[in-house]
């Protein structure tokens, strides 16, 4: 089952910052995780509940709502920042 890929006001920000490369790369990628939701690296501590997704030197971070079937992208940002 597939699931629904949802934004935040902050991840859109951080989204159109980027360079359009790196734009279509980040789309291709997320776009996989509605098939493969848990494909990245599941987060600790402060993050806890959270999951990365690395691209290079940048990250999404993102939530799996299971029981809706939904995937929140909270933001994307270079793995210097994006834990700030």
């Amino acid at each position: 089952m597939s699931y629904r890929l949802e934004t935040t006001r902050r991840f859109e920000k951080d989204f159109r910052k980027l360079a359009s490369d790196l734009k279509r790369r980040v789309d291709k990628e997320v776009r996989l995780l509605e098939t493969q939701p848990y494909s990245g690296k599941r987060l600790r501590g402060e993050f806890e509940g959270s999951i990365s997704l690395r691209l290079g030197d940048y990250r999404v971070i993102y939530w799996v709502d299971e029981s809706a079937k939904r995937i929140i992208l909270l933001t994307v940002a270079h793995r210097r920042r994006v834990y700030d």
